[in-house]
């Protein structure tokens, strides 16, 4: 739309409602990629309970459900078929000879005719009211009541509803994009509380004993390392064995004399 053809405008149909959740915002960011984006956060921080304003208007849903058309012309229905009721009982009362003993159709038909007429009348009455009420709501909203290219009042309670529906998903979305960044911060925050806290603590705090299962899975122990400095120092002495003395034969090997 040019902004030239904005200058007279005085208002937007409700289907315009339901195109905001595919416009993009100019950033298109994560946390508000469309216009429906922006305009649940900008009803999130002025007043949260718009986003649920579906709530006073509890009827549209069940409205939405019901097929004014289908429910008009069973009105319709019904008077004409009254109506053709009364004509043929009045036609009989006219008839200069009495029905027969068995034709029982005015004896019967026209106090029924008398007892429903009330709520017949009172049907129609109401359905008329109805189609009042809605002509006028059509025009408020800018839309045509009697027009076939226009919405049916169930198409048109059912724009509501779906706008009502895609606007708290995307407050919803909206909501979560804001409370991630403050939770990674929140994380950030106690991360660095933890690095600070084990900065200050002794060494001796840090250092963890080893559990009774690794002590066998020393690589040396303690004196072995003081004898390694000792002899790097000192210098590495290769120490004496004591070789085993050359066995001794026995002099009656030699002259046959025993040994003294």
């Amino acid at each position: 739309m040019s902004p030239n053809s904005l200058v007279s405008a005085r208002g937007f149909r409700l289907e315009a409602l339901l195109k905001m959740k595919e416009m993009k915002t100019a950033k298109g960011n994560a946390d508000c990629p469309t216009l429906l984006h922006y305009i649940a956060r900008i009803l999130m921080r002025r007043d949260p309970k718009l986003i649920m304003f579906i709530n006073e208007i509890r009827n549209v849903g069940p409205a939405a459900r019901v097929s004014f058309q289908t429910v008009s012309q069973s009105v319709k229905s019904i008077i004409t078929s009254f109506g053709k009721a009364e004509a043929e009982v009045q036609f009989f009362l006219k008839q200069d000879e009495p029905p027969s003993t068995n034709d029982r159709f005015v004896e019967v038909m026209q106090p029924f005719l008398v007892r429903i007429s009330g709520q017949v009348h009172a049907l129609k009455d109401l359905t008329a009211s109805v189609e009042n009420d809605l002509r006028s709501l059509f025009i408020y909203y800018g839309e045509s009541f009697d027009s076939p290219e226009g919405p049916k009042p169930d198409e048109f309670f059912g724009m509501i509803c779906s706008f009502s529906s895609s606007l708290q998903k995307a407050a919803e979305e909206v909501g979560n994009a804001t409370a991630r960044p403050a939770l990674d911060t929140r994380r950030l925050a106690e991360e660095s509380k933890m690095t600070v806290m084990n900065a200050e603590k002794p060494m001796s705090d840090l250092l963890v004993v080893p559990s009774k299962g690794h002590e066998r899975q020393r690589s040396c122990d303690p004196g072995d390392v003081d004898e390694a400095i000792r002899i790097l120092r000192n210098g590495y002495i290769k120490p004496k064995r004591d070789l085993p003395s050359p066995l001794r034969a026995s002099r009656i090997f030699l002259d046959g004399r025993p040994e003294a």
